[in-house]
């Protein structure tokens, strides 16, 4: 079996049984919306009130890189990616290699992103009347860089959940915030504002910032499946 064929069969066969997690998920990024919406409209508006302490900051870097993954019960809990131990070896066990895990992974990465946040900055733009400040293709522009940046991150969260039992996942998920706040606060003590640059950038036609983005993704994204790979071969799945 073709390595894209057989990542698009386990793909599907995930999707099939992650109806309701896909509904958790969507109903999350609603909720995301509405907490992040005033504050965007602060800034589409120059008011840099949204981003105090690089809260909006904060917020977009810790929210998007999440929209590539489903709510499920084992996520719930702490031991959640020992389920996913779990089914790697059920996996193993039919003619599955590593790199069909693997590419369907990031195959549903790719995917769920991408739909999530359509639905994440569509609404936004709807709801919060962003076009009086802003054109469809410029806050297009603006998404396209969280869409990369969200692969880029997105592709780390996944070596750390196929790579390591549920309780280290979970230590990493937590230590991950904590990088995301210090790197906020810093940037806000530097006076530098993330998402307002990248607003700015974009009303200005300035594509660089996500280009530069997506380019990193494309090749972020196959270099981590060789590390996620080397990582499962080392990984012992009888003592998560």
């Amino acid at each position: 079996m073709s390595l894209w064929k057989g990542a698009w069969h386990i793909f599907r066969f995930e999707m099939r049984n992650s109806v309701f997690g896909l509904i958790g998920s969507f109903i999350l990024i609603t909720y995301l919306v509405f907490i992040t919406g005033s504050l965007l409209n602060g800034t589409l508006n120059g008011n840099d009130q949204g981003n105090f302490f690089g809260v909006i900051d904060f917020l977009y870097f810790c929210i998007i890189p999440i929209m590539g993954f489903l709510i499920t019960r084992g996520y719930l809990r702490t031991g959640g990616t020992d389920l996913v131990a779990a089914k790697i070896m059920a996996w193993r066990l039919l003619p599955i290699t590593w790199n069909h895990i693997i590419a369907a992974r990031l195959l549903q990465l790719i995917v769920i992103s991408f739909f999530g946040q359509i639905y994440f900055f569509g609404l936004q733009y709807i709801l919060l009347d962003a076009a009086q400040s802003i054109t469809l293709l410029q806050y297009i522009c603006f998404a396209l860089f969280w869409y990369g940046y969200a692969l880029v991150i997105g592709v780390t969260y996944i070596y750390w959940e196929l790579g390591f039992n549920g309780r280290q996942y979970m230590i990493a998920s937590i230590a991950y915030i904590a990088v995301y706040a210090a790197t906020a606060f810093t940037l806000y003590l530097l006076n530098i504002a993330t998402v307002q640059n990248l607003i700015n950038a974009a009303r200005q036609g300035q594509w660089l910032p996500t280009v530069a983005a997506l380019v990193a993704a494309v090749i972020i994204m196959p270099l981590g499946g060789r590390i996620i790979k080397a990582r499962l071969k080392k990984r012992s799945f009888f003592h998560t």
